[in-house]
Formats: structure tokens, C-alpha cells, sequence
């Protein structure tokens, strides 16, 4: 016979009782019940994790007390609730294995990594003798591909002054292979460029004041 234990017991008991004609004999053992695990978490931010930004992970698993998180399938802490800090321009997928003496649970979340996309341009420059403000080029975050840049400076007539396929190169405020000054003014940008995950070309656009 088999005594089932409550729902609210940790143990049960299982009786044995072998026959042999007249004769009988019972054995009685204890069996421990222990709880299945039950691994979740949620994390802040809750939704797309900018390059750079700090994970707070926040543990609800049930009848565990072994822990074990990975991200993308290397192990990053033991911890009850560690932190993770984005270092990589990847798709994020974090695991829990939540154990007990007996069990294991795991459970998966992916987070997308929202990338760092920003494109700054100063508005003016004053290429003169001093050293300050002497040339002019747009800053760009590692998240575009740089190899892809292609920027174009034109005047007011339409002309291209000046362009250049390095994203580290700078504008001096001249024009042509002879270095001739251009005249102080406003002057049109337009920048063609990918993102590092996308095979399709952005352009942005804007203007530069020169100023002697």
C-alpha cells in the first residue's frame, strides 16, 4: 500500500508487506517530497538594452537555492540577482538554471540590444591662425559602419568643395588640390553611411558656417 502525502507535507510513506501462505511481513521507508524548481527573472530596463547600459536582474524563482545565470550560453555569474553591464553590439539572450538538491528549471529571455546611433556635426568652425575650432568634421558612433563613409561639401551653387571617404578625415576650409581658402559662409554637408547590421545606406544632411 501507498499513502500519498498533502500538499502541504515533505514527506510520505510507502508500505511494503510481502506474503508467503500464513505469513506476512511489512516494511515501512519515509520518502522525502521536495518541490520542483521554478527558474524566472525580469530585468531592468525591461525593453531594448542600449551598448553600455547596466542590467539589474530581478530573480522570482521558486524552491531553488542554487543559481546559475549565462548569457548567450557562457556563464557570467552564481549570484542571486547579479548586475550585467552591455559591452558587445549583440543579440542578448540570458538564461537562469535554477537547481534544488534534487531538480533544475531554466528559463530564457531575449532582451534586443537597442544600438547607440547618433551622428553629431558642429555648426561652425574658424579655420584662422589660432588654434581653436581650426577644422570640421561630424562625430559618429562606432555603430555605423565606417567603412561605408562617403561625405560631400558643397557651396551655394550646388559644387562639391570638398569630400572624403574617412570618417577621421577633416575639412580645413579649403577647396581643390592647391588648398585655395574658400570664402567665409555657409556651406551644405551630406553624409552617406551604413549601420553595421543593415546593408542599406542612411544620409544625412546639414549645414557649416566658415568663419575666418
Amino acid at each position: 500500500t501507498w499513502s500519498p502525502a498533502l500538499n502541504n507535507q515533505t514527506t510520505t510513506t510507502y508500505t511494503f508487506t510481502p506474503t508467503a501462505g500464513q505469513c506476512a511481513a511489512n516494511q515501512t521507508s519515509m520518502i522525502e517530497i521536495t518541490d520542483i524548481p521554478i527558474a524566472q527573472f525580469t530585468i531592468l530596463p525591461n525593453d531594448s538594452i542600449l551598448l553600455g547600459a547596466t542590467i539589474c536582474f530581478n530573480n522570482t524563482s521558486l524552491n531553488a537555492n542554487t543559481y546559475q545565470w549565462l548569457i548567450n550560453d557562457s556563464v557570467f555569474s552564481s549570484d542571486f540577482e547579479p548586475n550585467y553591464t552591455t559591452n558587445e553590439e549583440v543579440e542578448l539572450v540570458f538564461t537562469l538554471i535554477a537547481l534544488n538538491q534534487t531538480c533544475t528549471d531554466t528559463f530564457e529571455l531575449y532582451v534586443p540590444l537597442l544600438e547607440d546611433f547618433y551622428i553629431y556635426a558642429p555648426n561652425c568652425f574658424t579655420p584662422d591662425a589660432d588654434e581653436f575650432n581650426p577644422t570640421w568634421r561630424p562625430m559618429i558612433s562606432s555603430s555605423f559602419d565606417l567603412n561605408s563613409y562617403h561625405i560631400m561639401i558643397f557651396d551655394r551653387w550646388g559644387e562639391v568643395i570638398w569630400e572624403s571617404y574617412d570618417a577621421h578625415a577633416y575639412w580645413d576650409g579649403t577647396y581643390g588640390e592647391t588648398g585655395r581658402d574658400v570664402q567665409d559662409g555657409t556651406y551644405t554637408w551630406i553624409l552617406k553611411i551604413k549601420k553595421q547590421q543593415n546593408d542599406s545606406y542612411f544620409q544625412y544632411s546639414g549645414t557649416v558656417i566658415r568663419i575666418q
